[in-house]
Parts: structure tokens; C-alpha cells; sequence
């Protein structure tokens, strides 16, 4: 594989050794809300997990800490397409509308609308590589995006979830 070793012992680096591709992953549940007869993913990112920092004041100098950690929002990009009844505008609306009842400015509790979720890295024949579990999934922020006459593209919705944590094995 081109690229520097870290911390290696001289040598090349090994042409046959396979790296982890973008395109091969699988984004499975949010536990039933989006089901696959009606959702397709044009993308999506793996967990992002940032450890906040505590801070000591001593005489002319801070000290550092791990503080408490939180997990950023998860970015998914959904196609925008039909399949006989069912679309995926109708099918991330009905998740969106599970934690904030827009016709009816209210909001649901959280056992309704938290759900788990996985991301799955796959190898080239498809085993798993990497797999996410992702705990208490939901849509923080919905973008049904512009349109435009000018434009062949296939339209897409971007979803924001946030989540309570996740965990790699």
C-alpha cells in the first residue's frame, strides 16, 4: 500500500495489503422506520466522537484533562425516489414527525423516537469489516434541498441524526 509507515521498522510499504474503501458500508435500522423497499443512501459518515477538555488553573499555568466526551450529529444523504407507494420524502418525514409532531407543536417521548441504528464497513467480498452500533438514533435536522429546471440530478435529502453514543467493534 503506497504511503508512510508509522512507527515501521525500514522496508516498503506492502502493495498487497487492502485498505478500507468509501463505497462499501450499510447503514441498517433506525429499528424499522426507514425501511429498504423505500430509502436509499447516497452517503453517509462514521461516528464522530470529540473528548472535551477539563482545565486545572495552578500559579501561571493550565493543566489539562479528558473531560466528559460527545458524539457530532451523523450526516446521511438520502436519494429522493419512489418506488410504487411508498418515497423517501414521505418515509423521512414520518421519522422526522416521530420525535417533533409538527401538525401538532408538540413532541413525542424519547422511547418513541430514539432508536438504534448500524453502520456496517464492508471487505470486498461483502464480509464485514467494521461494524458501528449507533444508541438512540434520531433526525435532528431535515434538508429537502433546492430544485432547479436546469439541473438532471437525481434530487436528495440530507438528514442530520444525533445519537447518545456509539460503539466500534
Amino acid at each position: 500500500m503506497p504511503g508512510f509507515k508509522i512507527n515501521g521498522t525500514g522496508g516498503e510499504a506492502d502493495s498487497k495489503v487492502e485498505s478500507n474503501r468509501k463505497h462499501r458500508w450499510r447503514f441498517t435500522s433506525i429499528s424499522g422506520a426507514l425501511d429498504k423497499e423505500s430509502v436509499y443512501l447516497s452517503s453517509a459518515q462514521r461516528p464522530h466522537v470529540i473528548v472535551d477538555e477539563a482545565i486545572m488553573h495552578h500559579d501561571q499555568e493550565q493543566v489539562y484533562f479528558a473531560g466528559k466526551h460527545h458524539w457530532e450529529p451523523i450526516t446521511l444523504v438520502f436519494y429522493d425516489v419512489y418506488t410504487g407507494g411508498a418515497n423517501t420524502s414521505s418515509k423521512i418525514w414520518e421519522w422526522f414527525n416521530k420525535a417533533v409532531k409538527v401538525p401538532s407543536a408538540s413532541a413525542d417521548v424519547p422511547s418513541a423516537y430514539k432508536k438504534d441504528s448500524t453502520l456496517e464497513m464492508t471487505k470486498a467480498d461483502g464480509s464485514v469489516q467494521e461494524t458501528w452500533k449507533i444508541y438512540n438514533s434520531w433526525a435532528i435536522d431535515v434538508n429537502y434541498n433546492d430544485l432547479d429546471y436546469g439541473n438532471s440530478e437525481i434530487a436528495t435529502i440530507d438528514v442530520s441524526m444525533k445519537y447518545d453514543r456509539a460503539v466500534r467493534s
